[in-house]
């Protein structure tokens, strides 16, 4: 199979495969058969309806360990700009105040302490 790019992104495809260590033509592969699989989210692997992927989170840590410093000030900014600004709070509280007892359920301070301590 031939596919065509631009020289820009040729350029740019050899660079990331590069730094992921991958021959280009498997890189470029990996990435169309990754939009394949976004355009066609009904079908999973091998045009099977699994759609388990056991590859997909050692490819999303390759991915974001391999990010540039300027693609990670782009993701931080974006988020930023998405973010509600921070509520004050309450005239006289501190933040221990607001939060302590609080839980969306009626467990209480120490069911939810408990529960943390099991998990770590």
């Amino acid at each position: 199979m031939i596919v065509n790019v631009s020289p820009e992104t040729e350029k740019q495809l050899a660079e990331l495969a590069a730094r992921n260590g991958e021959p280009v033509p498997d890189f470029a592969g990996s990435l169309l058969e990754e939009k394949l699989r976004e355009v066609q989210p009904g079908e999973g692997l091998n045009g099977t309806d699994d759609d388990v992927d056991p590859d997909a989170l050692e490819r999303a840590v390759a991915q974001m360990i391999n990010r540039t410093p300027e693609e990670i000030e782009q993701t931080r900014a974006r988020l930023f700009q998405q973010m509600e600004p921070p509520r004050p709070l309450p005239p006289g509280q501190t933040l221990f105040d607001v939060i302590c007892g609080k839980w969306p359920g009626d467990e209480t301070d120490e069911e939810v302490l408990r529960a943390l301590e099991k998990l770590s």
